[in-house]
């Protein structure tokens, strides 16, 4: 559909003219620019941030990016929690298009 993927190794979304085989590369070799892949997300709409897995170390660094509005931090690490948190991101999506019918009327 719409799905944009953001490069690790600058922060920066992928486009059709990147060469995928030295990206690949350059992310073997070089650090994760994750503050600045967090950045790219938010400035591109993203509010809710899952992290999946035991612990919650990815979490606490999306808790410590100064964004202007509200964001929703989820965690899954176990059955119970996937299906809470799809039931919750189900919810929300259903959410947001009712505000944006109501928008446009």
């Amino acid at each position: 559909k719409n799905s944009k993927v953001v490069k690790n190794i600058n922060g920066k979304l992928y486009t059709q003219n990147d060469d995928i085989v030295q990206i690949l590369s350059e992310h073997i070799c070089n650090p994760v620019k994750f503050t600045s892949c967090l950045q790219t997300m938010y400035d591109n709409g993203i509010d809710t941030f899952i992290e999946i897995g035991p612990g919650k170390t990815l979490s606490s660094f999306v808790k410590r990016m100064k964004f202007e509005k509200p964001i929703k931090i989820m965690n899954i690490n176990n059955v119970e929690n996937l299906e809470e948190v799809i039931k919750e991101v189900k919810t929300n999506e259903q959410n947001r298009r009712c505000n944006k019918l109501h928008h446009r009327m």
